[in-house]
Parts: C-alpha cells; structure tokens; sequence
C-alpha cells in the first residue's frame, strides 16, 4: 500500500496586487518607523534627566509605536511576502502553524 501525500490548504487567501503593493508600501514606513523609534528612544535614554515628564511621556509613545511597527512588520508585511511570492516554509513550520 502506498503512502498517500497529504497538501494542507494555503494558511492565508492570495492577495490581489494592489493590497500587496500597499501592504509593501506600509510596511516599508513601518520598517522606517521601527529605526527611528529606535533613535528617538536612545535620544530621550540619554538625557540628563531621562525620567521627568517632558521626556518620560514621548520615550513611552516611542516604545509603543516601536512594539506596534514591529507587530505590523511581523502579522502583515511578512505574510503577504511568503503569500504572494509563493515562497515555500520548511514543511515542520507548517505543520507546527497547523497546531
């Protein structure tokens, strides 16, 4: 009897090229964002008086969009890659997202 080769469906829909294309586009900004929320923190960690008000409050935004860019770049932007360039994960990833 023979093996019989299981294809598991696609995890995402395909996307269309203007989504990819603007989802590309944001996610580029986003990669832009992850570094200069990263210099605008090193800026506010290395005043004087990093933990007044004035500087406390921009270096918290800061972090936070710094989390938020990188969740963009991670849910939206790398998936629409490996989607619409139909590059192929190792065959334990995708059994492992089956999960």
């Amino acid at each position: 009897m023979g093996l019989i080769e299981f294809e598991p469906p696609p995890c995402s829909e395909p996307y269309p090229l203007y989504r990819f294309v603007c989802i590309v586009i944001a996610g580029l900004i986003a990669i832009g964002g992850i570094g200069f929320n990263i210099l605008l923190i090193a800026l506010f960690a290395n005043r004087s008086c990093a933990t007044t008000p004035p500087t406390l409050y921009p270096s918290a935004l800061a972090v936070l969009d710094t989390l938020m860019c990188v969740c963009y770049v991670l849910i939206m932007f790398i998936d629409a890659l490996v989607s619409y360039l139909k590059i192929e994960l190792h065959k334990k990833h995708a059994f492992v997202s089956k999960l």
